[in-house]
């Protein structure tokens, strides 16, 4: 059984990782889910525009859950 790719889908927004809004950043980036082929899976998170919790993250993403693959959105505020 071939094991499924990884990709870490993470929107960077303080007000969404808060609660204020909904997220729109996470839907958008689903887009790679439109793929015929479900050769992999995803991996989703929404935090506050903080470094170290940016960091925390893309680290957990790589060496944790293991994706070949991160998609960032966000960060603009």
């Amino acid at each position: 059984q071939q094991k499924l790719i990884k990709i870490g889908l993470k929107s960077i927004s303080d007000q969404a990782s808060s609660g204020i809004y909904e997220d729109k950043g996470i839907p958008e980036l689903e887009l790679v889910k439109k793929n015929d082929k479900n050769d992999y899976q995803t991996e989703s998170i929404v935090i506050p525009d903080e470094f170290s919790k940016i960091k925390d993250t893309l680290i957990d993403f790589c060496d944790h859950k293991e994706c070949a693959l991160i998609l960032t959105t966000g960060g603009t505020g």
